[in-house]
């Protein structure tokens, strides 16, 4: 409020310049605050959706393809398994069949 000056009844202009010039200054300052505010209210919104795109899509999505390629992979094991298997049954009977040709050629020669 305008302070009276002693010697006349009208206003002291000087004082509600002031009032006015603090008030714009506590407007100003309450503005950018809020500009802050809003500010990182957008950071922290642009945040929380990445968030919620990695827990609800990115990761499930991510485990899927792991889980699609560790099935691949627990087959082509299998796979391998089998025919090393087979292999190794192949190498016996050819083992086999060399002792009897080795002790073929023995009984002959004696």
């Amino acid at each position: 409020m305008p302070s009276l000056d002693s010697h006349s009844s009208k206003p002291n202009f000087n004082s509600l310049t002031l009032v006015i010039c603090n008030i714009r200054f506590l407007f100003r300052d309450l503005n950018e605050r809020l500009g802050n505010l809003g500010r990182k209210r957008l950071d922290f919104l642009e945040t929380n959706d990445r968030v919620r795109s990695l827990i609800y899509e990115e990761i499930p999505t991510r485990y899927m393809q792991y889980t699609k390629r560790d099935g691949e992979l627990k087959t082509k094991l299998k796979t391998l398994e089998e025919l090393l298997k087979k292999c190794e049954d192949e190498v016996e009977e050819a083992t086999k069949r060399c002792k009897e040709i080795k002790s073929g050629f023995e009984d002959k020669e004696k």
